[in-house]
């Protein structure tokens, strides 16, 4: 009887750990595949293209990816979570996965309607409509992708195939229609159609793995997907106001080529950041559990992975700092030396990003603290566009740069103010001080 009574626990604590471990491996191969492909074709493009070419791509992406946001709402963090908890009832699962697609398909069409009527009407779109237009389907194609499907049930490993392949794809298809700098047109069009295929096969692979039947949801299963996602919307808008509208912003004040400049460096130091990726979306629906079942146990592994993890992060961000002009040399040739002060100012978000979603995503948001989470990113969002309107006038890429990095050094600093108020302690000896809630 007492063998019988502690092996189901241990059972299930191995089982935990196994699907653990095997979710952060397939997530890995997906993030680190999203990091290392668009290495290869990331130098080649920036050579190709130049940097007014590969500007007005990064414009119309900047652009695009505001309706991302709309499309997604709040459900990659939401939805995996609900899934997380009712894994094991299919009837559940196929309600929140029905809620969640059809809202995101009235989403998709309410943003391309706002668009149009941007694009067609704005003078600032009048380089090129079309490419906007073009660039649009890559949101269609990656909103057709249930991420957050297999992230709730802890099975990524189809979406890591899949996700693996259809990136091959692109970077295949970058070298053999991209030639010379008029073929920018090609690189929305290529990500458009493959995602799109990728996303359709998705669906396929979700509902003959999950057994996930598609139905009409009712309008009360639709609001409460809705109410479910709003806090972490209005977060991730704020949060996106400052982490992608820096290149909408130039643009607005700046010459393509300095949105080419800026892009480019942004794009190493945001490359670095994704390869922890993995952890982040890993560790999420097990801390949610966790923090369900027992609190001092979900701090206690928070403490632990800040531990593990934020060392490397910090000699990432050193490095970036110290090597800027021969990684901008290396991986964007001799035309982009005006790359070099964004690298070298932007070095440190790796290090902020990471304290950022420790401090938010894998904290906050388990524990419940979903207001403060989003008027936070609410208040970063003010400061960065501020700043923005202030710097870059008078100092173009460099001014953007200052003004995200002193935002994502604002956002740790106040997370980390409001979880001491709160009573948790993820930097003392006891997390939770007695007497104190979360």
């Amino acid at each position: 009887m007492r063998m019988s009574f502690w092996t189901g626990p241990l059972k299930n604590l191995a089982a935990d750990k196994k699907r653990l471990a095997s979710n952060f491996f397939s997530l890995s191969v997906v993030k680190w595949a999203d990091v290392a492909l668009p290495l290869v074709t990331f130098p080649y493009l920036v050579r190709v293209l130049g940097a007014r070419g590969f500007g007005m791509v990064a414009f119309a992406q900047a652009f695009v990816n505001f309706f991302a946001l709309i499309r997604d709402y709040g459900f990659n963090l939401s939805a995996a979570r609900e899934i997380s908890i009712s894994r094991n009832d299919k009837e559940k699962v196929s309600e929140i996965f029905s809620s969640v697609m059809f809202a995101k398909a009235g989403f998709v069409l309410a943003s391309f309607l706002i668009m149009s009527i941007a694009v067609l009407n704005l003078h600032v779109f009048s380089d090129n409509r079309w490419l906007y237009f073009l660039t649009f389907g890559t949101l269609v194609g990656n909103g057709l992708l249930p991420i957050w499907l297999f992230q709730g049930m802890e099975k990524m490993r189809p979406m890591a195939v899949l996700d693996l392949l259809a990136r091959a794809a692109y970077t295949a298809s970058i070298f053999i229609f991209v030639r010379k700098t008029s073929d920018y047109i090609y690189v929305p069009v290529l990500s458009s159609v493959i995602s799109s295929c990728a996303g359709l096969l998705a669906l396929l692979v979700a509902v003959k793995t999950f057994g996930i039947r598609f139905k009409i949801p009712s309008s009360e299963a639709i609001n409460h997907q809705l109410k479910e996602g709003w806090r972490i919307f209005t977060a991730m808008v704020a949060n996106s106001l400052y982490s992608m509208s820096d290149i909408f912003i130039l643009g607005l004040f700046a010459s393509r080529e300095a949105v080419g400049y800026y892009s480019a460096g942004s794009k190493i130091v945001r490359a670095a950041h994704r390869m922890l990726t993995p952890v982040y979306d890993s560790v999420y629906p097990y801390i949610s559990k966790m923090a369900q079942e027992s609190r001092e146990n979900a701090i206690g592994f928070i403490r632990k992975m800040l531990k593990i993890a934020g060392i490397p992060v910090l000699l990432v961000s050193i490095m970036l700092f110290c090597f800027a002009p021969g990684i901008c040399a290396l991986a964007l040739g001799k035309n982009f030396s005006g790359s070099i002060p964004v690298l070298r100012i932007l070095a440190f978000l790796p290090i902020l990003f990471f304290l950022n979603n420790f401090f938010g995503m894998q904290t906050m948001l388990p524990f419940g603290l979903k207001n403060a989470f989003s008027r936070i990113f609410i208040s970063a969002a003010a400061l960065n566009i501020l700043l923005a309107f202030l710097l870059v006038p008078p100092l173009k890429q460099t001014g953007i740069s200052i003004a995200v990095l002193v935002t994502e050094t604002y956002v740790p600093l106040v997370m980390l103010l409001h979880l001491y108020r709160r009573g948790v302690r993820l930097f003392t000896i006891k997390s939770l001080q007695p007497g104190t809630g979360v």
